[in-house]
């Protein structure tokens, strides 16, 4: 019977983080209107959503002298239909080929 507190406890925490996960997605509407999605150009994207706060390089591969770098540009943006995100999006070879979007204050 001890145990089943235990199970409890750990089910109600796997659903709060699960709760609060990341949303991926193909495309994010900006409170201006313009769209961010999957395929545009890293230029695109950063003039469409400012500066980033944040830009982390991580190698996926490397064959020989050949390194594919993917960058996650994390920014905080207002949405069309109202509230802040934060947005990170995932640019491989000059193209973004993710956008993951968390609402905040939710």
């Amino acid at each position: 019977m001890k145990y089943i507190k235990h199970i409890a406890m750990l089910f109600c925490v796997g659903l709060s983080v699960a709760s609060v996960s990341a949303a991926s997605t193909t495309a994010f509407r900006l409170a201006s209107g313009k769209l961010l999605s999957t395929g545009m150009t890293q230029l695109e994207l950063m003039h469409l959503a400012g500066t980033p706060l944040s830009v982390e390089d991580e190698t996926v591969r490397e064959f020989g002298e050949t390194r594919v770098v993917k960058q996650r540009l994390t920014f905080e943006l207002d949405g069309d239909i109202g509230g802040r995100y934060w947005v990170q999006a995932t640019v491989q070879q000059g193209k973004v080929v993710a956008l993951e979007v968390i609402q905040q204050n939710r």
